[in-house]
């Protein structure tokens, strides 16, 4: 099973096997996008959700 966390909170975790927030949050923007949907007012690593740009990759996703 692989199970990806991508908050925990506000904890900072850096672990061999393990980062929180995830690596790859702000890579996916079929995470990033609906996350700030549901949380606009959430501050991850001291930043607005806001202040993180969509990323290139659109896969999976459609803009109505």
């Amino acid at each position: 099973m692989d199970v990806d966390i991508l908050l925990y909170g506000e904890a900072q975790i850096t672990e061999p096997q393990l980062t929180v927030p995830h690596a790859g949050l702000f890579e996916r923007n079929f995470v990033l996008l609906p996350l700030r949907e549901l949380t606009p007012a959430l501050i991850i690593a001291g930043k607005s959700i806001d202040d993180y740009p969509p990323s290139k990759d659109w896969t999976g996703l459609k803009l109505l």
